[in-house]
This record gives structure tokens, sequence and C-alpha cells, in this order.
């Protein structure tokens, strides 16, 4: 019989209801676990199981594999004592904080048959993560410093752009006797002696181009490194002009520098210390525009102490005396 219009079907609840139970059985058969194919049982591990236990190990041994693949090629390093590793794994007491230095010597490099400690320190060599970029010039001196012990005085042999080349010239102490050179990679690098960046002059005007720009940029960055070093700044002059005149015009020279580092770079002023030579530390004669073009130089070092001014009584011509 056709049901009324507007009136629901007299089957539509029963429809309903067995679509629903389907969908129900449906859900259940599927979250039901089934044996494998071809009679294989299924599979039941837990976590407290043997067959866990050797799944964790398969995947941990995958694990370090993958780790070690990915170590650089220069990780296979000697090393520590196992009584000094062990002094510094455990120190008696906890070591003050002190600023992180990523300036340091990457790896020392010593021959093969180098058993004496004044064979390895007279021919060893280590390789330093500083350059020509941080504005570090080679024969720069640098102490190597171990947990807060000067080892000694390292000078910069030659130099590239990223890494240069270093060598011990004094030795100060030894932190583990049994090895035969007494520097490795956990030595930093303090500023002693750096000789840095050089501004050449044309007069008054300091000659600072585009790449010398760049350069004092990567310099300020490298000093900031070290907050508590000095930045000496000498100011030199060529034998021209009247007398008496050159002293004041290099330490004038000097100033300027300081103010251009601190403008334009944010090096403070407090830090800074300007130092006038005058025309008694030449790099070239005098006798040629070449060497005095030369000579009209500031240079910029980093140091570990200030150095005194000059005596400018010493440059000047002693009087005659007067008789008694």
């Amino acid at each position: 019989m056709t049901p009324a219009p507007g009136t629901r079907h007299p089957r539509w609840p029963g429809i309903c209801k067995g679509w629903a139970l389907l969908l129900g059985w449906l859900l259940l058969l599927a979250a039901t676990p089934h044996p494998q194919e071809h009679g294989a049982p299924a599979d039941t591990t837990h976590a407290g199981s043997p067959r866990a236990a050797k799944t964790r190990g398969h995947l941990a041994k995958d694990s370090t594999a993958a780790n070690t693949a990915k170590a650089p090629a220069d990780s296979a390093l000697v090393p520590l004592p196992r009584s000094r590793a062990r002094a510094e794994a455990e120190p008696d007491t906890i070591p003050p904080k002190r600023p992180v230095n990523r300036y340091r010597i990457v790896q020392p490099y010593v021959p093969a048959s180098a058993t004496e400690r004044q064979v390895a320190i007279s021919r060893g060599r280590s390789k330093a993560n500083l350059g020509s970029r941080d504005g570090v010039q080679a024969g720069s001196i640098f102490s190597a410093v171990n947990g807060g012990l000067v080892i000694g005085l390292v000078q910069v042999d030659s130099i590239g752009h990223d890494t240069s080349w270093v060598r011990l010239i004094k030795l100060e102490n030894v932190l583990d006797p049994r090895q035969p050179y007494p520097l490795d990679r956990s030595c930093e690098l303090q500023p002693k002696l750096v000789t840095l960046e050089t501004v050449h002059f044309e007069g008054e005007t300091p000659l600072i181009s585009q790449a010398l720009e760049d350069r004092l940029a990567h310099m300020a960055s490298f000093i900031s490194a070290f907050p508590e070093a000095p930045v000496l700044i000498e100011g030199h002059s060529d034998s021209g002009g009247k007398k008496g005149q050159a002293m004041a015009l290099s330490l004038q020279r000097a100033e300027r520098i300081k103010t251009y580092l601190h403008e334009y770079y944010h090096l403070p002023k407090a830090r800074m210390y300007t130092r006038g030579y005058g025309d008694t530390r030449p790099l070239a004669a005098n006798a040629s525009e070449t060497g005095r073009r030369q000579n009209r130089r500031v240079e910029i070092l980093l140091v570990d102490k200030v150095p005194a001014p000059p005596d400018t009584a010493a440059a000047k011509p002693a009087g005659k005396k007067k008789k008694p």
C-alpha cells in the first residue's frame, strides 16, 4: 500500500536498524586479529619478551652505524690517559664559568718518529681555527691555555683565510708528562701580541677601501671575542714635514682610527689605547715616495696588557748643558 504524501514509510525504521547492525559487524570484524597467511603464527611480541629485546638490539645497532657514518673524517683522535680523563670528568671542585673562546688549536701534528719532547716541540706544528678573515697577520703571538693553565706561547707561521699554522716558541707548563707534545685540541688561544690590520694615510686622510672596510668589520668581530684584551692603535709617519711634528701627527692619526672603530664597529673607547711613534719605526726607506707611503700608517694590535707610552724625550735631541 502506498503511504500518504508527507508520511514516513512503515519499513524505514527497520531498514535503518539493519544497516546499523551491518556496519557494527564490519567494524568488529576489522578489529579482530587474524592468523597470518600460509599458517604463520601471529606476531604477539611484548615489550619485555626476548624477541622485543632482540629487535631493540638491531635498532640500536642500525642507529650506531648511522651515527658512525656521519662522523667527520678527523674524529679519530688519540684518547686521553685514563687517569687524566677521569680527573677531567670528575673534578674535585666546580670551576668558575668563563666566557667561551671559539679560537683554539684544531689539531696538532708531530713527526711519527718523535718520542722526545724536544724533538716534538721543535718540529711539531698545530692547526688553529683563525685566519686572515679575522685580520690576524703572520708573526702574531698567542698564549695556549688549557683549563686556565698557560701551556706556552705559539706564533703564527703561515696563515690562510680560515685556518693558520702555529708553532710552539715557548713552553711554560706541561699538563701531561706522558705526552711528547704539550699542545692538544683542548688548548684555547688568548692574545699575547697579535698584529691585525694596517690603515695607510695620505696626509691626514685614511685610505680605507671597500675591501679594507670589510676586513675591519671581521677584525672587529675577532676583537669582540676577547673582551678583556686591550686594543693598541699605533700611529706612524714618514720623515717629511717639520721636525717635531711627526709625533703629534702620528698620534692624531691613531686617534682618528680609534674614533672610526668606535663609530662604525662599536668598539668601546675604554678598550682602545693610542700611541704615536712618529718616524722612529719606519717599514721602508723614506728616500722614495713608495717607502714614505708605507710608513704613513696606523697599526692595530690586540695585546694582553697595555704598554707604557713612548718616551718622547728620548726622540728629541739633547740640548747643551749649561756650565756651572
